[in-house]
């Protein structure tokens, strides 16, 4: 299992298009992939599943990612919140 924390810096924080290209990117993964804000648990693969945990600018995430092509996922992921102003 691979376990990356990021701040969200941008300004919109995980809102809708955060979200949705977040959940674009996970969906083309293998693994299973989380995203843990607190104690809510989201599917990474899924928007409105992120959308749900209200995570705001300036908050802590951290992203799960458990299967066979964990790392790659993990990389990609963390260049889609680089992207977005984060990481």
């Amino acid at each position: 299992m691979v376990i990356r924390k990021v701040k969200i810096r941008n300004h919109v924080g995980l809102h809708a298009h955060p979200s949705y290209l977040l959940a674009e990117e996970a969906e083309k993964f293998k693994s299973d992939i989380r995203i843990r804000y607190g104690e809510k648990l989201a599917d990474a693969k899924k928007s409105i599943s992120i959308l749900a945990l209200g995570v705001n600018s300036g908050e802590n995430i951290e992203v799960l990612i458990s299967g066979e092509d964990e790392e790659e996922a993990a990389e990609r992921l963390l260049k889609v919140f680089r992207h977005m102003g984060n990481a």
